[in-house]
């Protein structure tokens, strides 16, 4: 493999990587905050810990969003490829 080729691929195995950790921080804090949220009657979190857990699940979502975007991207021919052998 040429080192231009090494790089690439090192970027997108860390990409995937990366995609990995924080989806599943994403489906941590969206299970805690199904399973513990207490509402009040208006809908309003009455605990400050989930305050915080759905801040950080929003920043995850958009940072998740965000590299998927990226995914696609970089990964463009090979979706592209796909796409020819499902119309075959």
């Amino acid at each position: 493999m040429t080192g231009n080729k090494k790089k690439k691929m090192r970027g997108k195995a860390i990409l995937n990587l990366l995609l990995l950790i924080f989806f599943t921080l994403l489906f941590s804090s969206g299970i805690t905050l199904f399973i513990f949220s207490r509402q009040t009657e208006n809908g309003i979190y009455v605990d400050e810990l989930l305050d915080k857990v759905g801040g950080a699940h929003t920043f995850f979502a958009f940072l998740v969003s965000a590299m998927v975007i990226l995914h696609i991207v970089g990964n463009f021919k090979m979706f592209k490829n796909g796409l020819k052998a499902l119309r075959k």
